[in-house]
C-alpha cells in the first residue's frame, strides 16, 4: 500500500515527473546528470510551455551526455497550468480534477 497525497497545481506552475533514466544520464567521464541539474533545468525553463520544459530537459541531458551511450530510457511527463485557464474559469471549490495526485512508497 502507498499513501496518497493531494496538492493543487497553482497558476503558471509546472509539474514534472521523470524516471531515474533522466537524472542518471551519464557523460563520457561517467558523471551523472543528477536530480539537482534536472531541477535547475526545469526552473530555468519554467516560463516555457510544458513541451518547452520537456525540450529543455532533453536538450540539457543530451548536451551533458555528449558522445556517451544512453544506458537507460528517458521518460518524463510535464504539465503546466496556465494562469489564463484560471482567469477564464468560474470560481469553484477545488475538485479532484483540480489536484495532482502522487504515490509515495
Amino acid at each position: 500500500d502507498y499513501p496518497e497525497n493531494a496538492d493543487r497545481l497553482e497558476a503558471d506552475a509546472v509539474l514534472a515527473i521523470f524516471t531515474d533514466g533522466v537524472s542518471d544520464m551519464e557523460n563520457e567521464t561517467s558523471a551523472f546528470f543528477g536530480e539537482a541539474r534536472v531541477g535547475e533545468t526545469i526552473r530555468m525553463a519554467s516560463n516555457r510551455t510544458a513541451q518547452g520544459v520537456l525540450d529543455a530537459v532533453l536538450t540539457a541531458t543530451s548536451d551533458f551526455a555528449g558522445t556517451a551511450p544512453q544506458a537507460d530510457d528517458l521518460t518524463m511527463l510535464t504539465v503546466r497550468r496556465p494562469a489564463a485557464m484560471l482567469a477564464s474559469a468560474p470560481h469553484h471549490p477545488a475538485t479532484p480534477d483540480d489536484e495532482t495526485r502522487s504515490l509515495s512508497p
